[in-house]
């Protein structure tokens, strides 16, 4: 709930104040002699931007509440949460936390083809069928894995990471840029696939070491 009030804050606050919208030619952007005619827009439609692509912002604000939920519980030095959610109980047996994974999973995917869609995420040949197909499948897998290793063994990292990766994705649609973060993100997930894996072997390996659980008696 604090990161959607700030987010949206932000959002405003960069509406209403100057500069205003600027509208220039990608031919600038990228130090072109000659005018391309294709126009994006500099400083400005802040919320329309915000509005079209509020199904990726939410996927990024109900990870986060996921992974704040899964702190509380385990964290005692943290406010506890008043109600607790009977179906999401942390740990979670094997069959719910696949149930978890596998559902979040899906919704990170088809929001995130959708997105490419939306930007016109495209690979030449003619071959956007495999890129969107192989796209596809990473996301989900992107998300289940880090989703799964939450609600199961209480992984915290890989789930924070994730949804720093798609906030900072998203974000990124505010900047008038002929760079597209998304396509990276989505045709090389493996990519950042590899990096949840790497935190969260270290994650793991300080709590075999006892220091994760040191850490939160301090915390």
């Amino acid at each position: 709930m604090i990161a959607l009030v700030v987010t949206a804050a932000y959002v405003l606050g960069m509406e209403l104040t100057p500069p205003g919208p600027t509208f220039r030619d990608v031919a600038e952007l990228e130090g072109l002699a000659e005018p391309t005619g294709i126009t994006v827009v500099e400083n400005g439609l802040y919320i329309v931007r915000y509005m079209v692509n509020a199904s990726v912002w939410t996927v990024g604000f109900l990870f986060l509440g996921l992974v704040e939920y899964a702190v509380r519980t385990t964290w005692t030095h943290l406010p506890s949460v008043r109600e607790w959610v009977p179906w999401l109980s942390i740990p979670a047996s094997r069959r719910r936390a696949i149930a978890i994974a596998t559902m979040g999973g899906l919704l990170h995917a088809a929001v995130m083809v959708w997105y490419a869609v939306r930007l016109g995420v495209t690979l030449s040949g003619g071959f956007e069928w495999l890129l969107y197909l192989f796209g596809a499948v990473g996301m989900w897998v992107l998300a289940a894995l880090p989703l799964y290793l939450l609600v199961r063994h209480r992984l915290i990292v890989p789930a924070t990471l994730l949804t720093v990766f798609i906030l900072i994705d998203v974000q990124a649609a505010f900047t008038a840029s002929v760079e597209d973060p998304h396509a990276l993100y989505f045709g090389g997930w493996f990519f950042y696939l590899g990096i949840l894996l790497i935190v969260a072997g270290i994650e793991y390996g300080l709590r075999r070491l006892d220091v994760y659980h040191r850490f939160i008696s301090e915390a």
